[in-house]
């Protein structure tokens, strides 16, 4: 009686059909978190959306004064600060010719023309970039003895026919073919003999990683995208529970809770506009003080 003979899968087989059923397992969850996740991402959009087309403006203006108010108090304490280190103005200006136009239509100040020093400018010199230029910078292949660039050439050939691209049998292959190309080009073209010889003695061994690296890279990609579908799970979920836990949540859905809610929200960026507005003048008058004191110095 003979024996039947049966192939025995690999471990590498093992690993990747079981990946593949962890996969489609992990795609099955993500669309089922998708889909619980799709209707409270529509609310609270919505809901977002509501906020911001009926807050656009103030919020705009609220974020106009702060900016304005700290640009003038950074302006007044410069001011101040080189007012205490220099009172008699031997120093050079505190400002720049840019800085001072800009104060100048800040507040509609009149900057005399005196004012504006020279502007120093970067200039340089032709000369400077003459070693851009100096062929000696360039670093040529070095010439090899004439035996020596026999063996280059004949290692080159040789190699160059066995990791050709055209001789894969899938994507993957051809990958790890390209790249050994461009391994064996750089040896060649540097004349980098004893490269060459590396990459002749390890041929053989290369060739066999190079063909049988297939399921094996199969088996790294496929874990890789286990992992990313993993984390995109995780990420819904955390995004699920906290759409859940919102404290805004019931007003998505209730518009007269929500209109109510946009209206104190409105009424606070009133108030702070109207703070930033009283701080703006305050800061306005201190820098008028401090900047007419540092130009009336000697």
């Amino acid at each position: 009686m003979s024996m039947q003979l049966v192939p025995i899968t690999i471990q590498v087989d093992l690993e990747c059909a079981l990946l593949a059923f962890q996969i489609r397992d992990a795609q099955q969850e993500l669309m089922r978190l998708q889909r619980e996740l799709a209707p409270l991402e529509t609310a609270f959009g919505l809901f977002e959306q509501k906020v911001a087309s009926q807050s656009a403006g103030i919020t705009a203006e609220r974020n106009r004064l702060r900016k304005r108010c700290l640009q003038i108090e950074h302006y007044t304490n410069r001011l101040h600060a080189r007012l205490l280190a220099d009172p008699d103005g031997h120093l050079s200006d505190i400002f720049t010719p840019n800085e001072l136009r800009a104060i100048g239509e800040l507040f509609g100040i009149d900057v005399p023309e005196e004012w504006f020093g020279t502007e120093s400018r970067t200039t340089t010199s032709a000369g400077a970039w003459e070693w851009a230029d100096d062929p000696q910078l360039e670093q040529p292949a070095e010439t090899l003895p004439h035996d020596d660039m026999d063996e280059l050439r004949t290692l080159y050939r040789q190699l160059a026919k066995a990791f050709h691209p055209d001789l894969a049998s899938d994507t993957e292959e051809h990958l790890f073919r390209a790249e050994m190309m461009l391994r064996i080009n750089h040896a060649w073209h540097t004349h980098d003999l004893q490269a060459m010889r590396d990459l002749h003695s390890g041929s053989r061994q290369l060739l066999d990683i190079g063909t049988n690296r297939t399921r094996v890279w199969q088996l790294q990609q496929l874990r890789r995208d286990l992992e990313q579908i993993m984390q995109r799970c995780t990420g819904a979920r955390t995004r699920l529970q906290s759409l859940r836990r919102s404290r805004t949540r019931a007003l998505w859905y209730d518009s007269a809770l929500a209109n109510a809610a946009i209206a104190r929200h409105l009424r606070k960026l009133e108030a702070e506009i109207a703070q930033l507005q009283e701080r703006e003048s305050l800061a306005t008058e201190e820098f008028r003080q401090a900047f007419g004191q540092y130009a009336a110095r000697s």
